[in-house]
């Protein structure tokens, strides 16, 4: 069990090559972009109580399903550490997919997680979801006036770059309760992901200290 400010939230045990990997799926980490918040930026969850199951993963609305729901509520998580997992460094993954497919869920981290028990520098590993294609990415006039950028300057479209903002900030917040340390935390992707983490590394809209490390793959 986790205990973040959204409340517990409780996960699965797999053993794998002798080692014992937690893993918990489908955390939200923002409210949910359907109704009145679809295309419109992320907003914070409330802080609540309460126990929760994170058993099951989701993707947002796309061509692929990757074996999960497909869903618009689908601004959620996932998260993979050594059993007793304590301050280890972080790894978070951002999917490629050309800005219009891809999903968390389709990258288990559980060999990832093993191989690094076995090789004594064990990590905490988290792959995000977040908005694609036009529910993700659609700029258009008549959504103009949102007031998301710097000094609450109107802008519109990258709703998914923003998501992936959010869940950072939720990671950094929270992941000492999975057993990760919010001070060591490396953002990672490859191909759309990879251009993500160079946005990242100059985006205004990212707080210091919000990851320490990036690295780039086929961005």
């Amino acid at each position: 069990m986790a205990q973040t400010q959204q409340g517990i939230y409780t996960g699965r045990q797999i053993t794998i090559n002798g080692t014992n990997v937690n893993y918990w799926n489908g955390i939200p980490y923002a409210q949910q972009p359907v109704g009145n918040l679809r295309w419109m930026p992320p907003r914070d969850l409330a802080i609540s109580n309460g126990t929760k199951d994170a058993n099951i993963p989701n993707s947002c609305p796309q061509i692929y399903s990757f074996g999960v729901l497909r869903t618009e509520a689908c601004l959620t998580l996932n998260v993979h550490a050594p059993e007793n997992a304590n301050n280890l460094p972080v790894y978070v993954w951002i999917h490629g997919g050309g800005f219009y497919t891809g999903s968390g869920a389709q990258y288990n981290a559980t060999p990832f997680v093993s191989t690094s028990i076995i090789n004594s520098v064990p990590v905490v590993v988290v792959t995000i979801n977040y908005r694609l294609g036009l529910l993700g990415f659609l700029a258009d006039e008549a959504l103009y006036g949102e007031r998301t950028g710097i000094n609450n300057r109107s802008t519109t479209g990258n709703y998914g770059i923003l998501d992936q903002i959010m869940a950072l900030d939720w990671i950094k917040k929270n992941i000492a309760s999975f057993g990760g340390n919010p001070e060591q935390i490396t953002v990672g992707g490859e191909s759309a992901g990879g251009v993500t983490i160079t946005i990242l590394l100059t985006s205004p809209l990212v707080a210091n200290g919000t990851f320490q490390r990036a690295i780039v793959q086929s961005g």
